[in-house]
């Protein structure tokens, strides 16, 4: 009888992660920067993988090849100046520089299935919407001073394709 092993990891983050950049100007003020329309949600807490096809170092999750995962995650944001519903989180393709839809507002869970036919480097993206401010052209809404995400997580587990 065969043992098959699939793979899989998690991370997760139980605290806030910041959305924001702080400096301290020539006067020694602090100085709040807005990091764009997109930040990468780190996954400080990491559970022990199994298997070796999937790997998650440096908010960097890795997946070998021609075999199919089911990806869970979720994000919750706090502080949403913008009082944007449309704010949300979505998977990037580093490798491919792509996304890998479908997106999922803030505080939902997205579960997708997913089969890379090389190996791949995902990252899990936080975002805030385009928007289209009266009598200007459309522009996207970036994150501000005092938002945070909060209680992020991304579960990854080997489904198929293992030989």
């Amino acid at each position: 009888m065969a043992t098959v092993t699939t793979s899989s990891a998690a991370g997760y983050n139980a605290g806030k992660q910041k959305c924001y950049t702080e400096t301290t100007d020539q006067f020694g003020k602090t100085v709040f920067a807005s990091p764009g329309q997109t930040v990468v949600v780190q996954f400080p807490t990491l559970s022990t993988p199994t298997g070796s096809n999937v790997s998650i170092a440096n908010n960097v999750i890795t997946l070998d090849a021609n075999v199919t995962y089911q990806i869970s995650h979720r994000v919750d944001v706090v502080e949403n100046i913008n009082n944007d519903p449309a704010a949300g989180h979505i998977l990037y393709n580093v490798t491919t520089a792509s996304l890998v839809p479908p997106a999922s507002l803030m505080g939902q869970t997205n579960t997708i299935q997913f089969t890379p036919d090389a190996t791949t480097n995902l990252v899990l993206l936080a975002y805030m919407p385009d928007g289209t401010p009266p009598n200007t052209t459309t522009q996207p809404k970036t994150w501000q001073y005092p938002q945070q995400i909060q209680n992020s997580e991304i579960t990854i587990v080997e489904v198929g394709g293992a030989t």
